[in-house]
């Protein structure tokens, strides 16, 4: 929740842990552990902040378009994939 505060300036509330995994780099840069989570915000007011360039809402049918070829593979992992399916099928608010 901080980290997403400090981000985009939005409060949120995280629901449940999606994904966790290890992303290497082909550069000489240690590995990261990403973590992936379902948050909820009552805003869409988001701002870029902090590290960012920019914020772009998208729905989970565009995410893989929006996203580099090495985030694409990621997002194709079995559970961040089951997630977005199950968001796709909810009604739009």
């Amino acid at each position: 929740m901080r980290e997403v505060e400090e981000e985009t300036g939005l409060k949120s509330e995280v629901h449940q842990l999606i994904d966790c995994y290890q992303k290497s780099y082909s550069s000489d840069r240690s590995p990261m552990v990403r973590m992936i989570y379902h948050c909820e915000t009552s805003s869409q007011d988001a701002k870029a902040a902090d590290d960012l360039q920019d914020v772009k809402w998208v729905s989970a049918g565009e995410l893989e378009e929006e996203l580099g070829s090495a985030d694409t593979k990621i997002i194709r992992r079995a559970r961040i994939s089951n997630f977005i399916k199950k968001v796709e099928k909810m009604p739009s608010v």
